[in-house]
Parts: C-alpha cells; sequence; structure tokens
C-alpha cells in the first residue's frame, strides 16, 4: 500500500534526523531506548527528588508525588507509562496507588520500592504486592539498579 509505505518512509527519516520522536503515548525514542513518562510515588521528598532527577537525566519526563492521595489523582488527570511508588507513607499508601493503577490504568506498569517500616518489613511488603507489581526494589536502591529495572519494565 503506497499510503502505508510513504508513512513509514517519513518516520524513518523523523528517526534519521531527530534525536527524539513521539511514537506513543508518553513514549519517545531517543536512540535504541524508549523514554517514558513516569511517576514518582515517595513520602520523602529528598528520595522522590532524587528519583525523579536520575529519570530525568536519563531522558524520561519524571513527576513526583508525595504520597498516595496526590498519586492518585495525578493518575485520575493523566496517562502514565509507568508508575514507581514507594509502599509505606501515610494517607493513602503503595498498596493504595497499586490497586488504584490496576484497577484503572491498565496499561500503565508498576514498580513498588520500599525500605520498610515499623508495622511491616520491606520483604514482607514486597511479596504481598509480587503478583500486582511488574517489579520491584528494595531501599536503598543505587542509580544503576534503578535505571536497570527501569529499563527491563518498559522493555
Amino acid at each position: 500500500n503506497r499510503a502505508g509505505r510513504n508513512f513509514n518512509d517519513v518516520v524513518n527519516f523523523l528517526f534519521s534526523i531527530a534525536p527524539c520522536v513521539c511514537v506513543g503515548v508518553g513514549l519517545i525514542k531517543k536512540g535504541n531506548l524508549f523514554m517514558a513518562k513516569i511517576l514518582v510515588v515517595d513520602d520523602m521528598h529528598g528520595i522522590a527528588n532524587l528519583i525523579q532527577s536520575i529519570l530525568k537525566a536519563e531522558g524520561h519526563d519524571a513527576d513526583v508525588s508525595y504520597n498516595g492521595d496526590q498519586a492518585i489523582k495525578k493518575l485520575e488527570k493523566d496517562v502514565f507509562d509507568l508508575v514507581l511508588t514507594d509502599i509505606i507513607m501515610p494517607e493513602k499508601d503503595g498498596f493504595d496507588v497499586v490497586n488504584y493503577v490496576r484497577e484503572h490504568c491498565k496499561d500503565t506498569k508498576i514498580v513498588a520500592v520500599t525500605g520498610g517500616g515499623i508495622t511491616i518489613s520491606a520483604p514482607v511488603a514486597l511479596a504481598a504486592l509480587e503478583n500486582k507489581v511488574d517489579s520491584t526494589l528494595r531501599k536503598p536502591v543505587n542509580k544503576e539498579e534503578l535505571l536497570n529495572c527501569v529499563r527491563s519494565v518498559l522493555a
């Protein structure tokens, strides 16, 4: 089909001249990697902001929420490719965020991150989410571990 061939020619041309080109809802191609729209959810502002900075430096469009309630409000209004959420938080926690995403944002990937807390250990929290999330990370998490996990989940 000539129209289909012309469209493919245009797409290939754009990829050849532009370092990043939008190829879908939130996903952007940069080199051989797809950049994503990511929501980072953590009640510890410093950790949330650091993760956001690492993801932005990698080329992702990263937004932050500091509790589950804020995250769910953003998820009601916007589409994200990935939600990277802490589990133990005040107000609505990561369990609430995970359940909301699974019910309302079926195409959104989820990475659960926790160091545990007073009422639940990190291994128990992560095990409780094993069948609901795409991957898990245990705090403290380093930059390479974070980026490798994000790449793997988005692949």
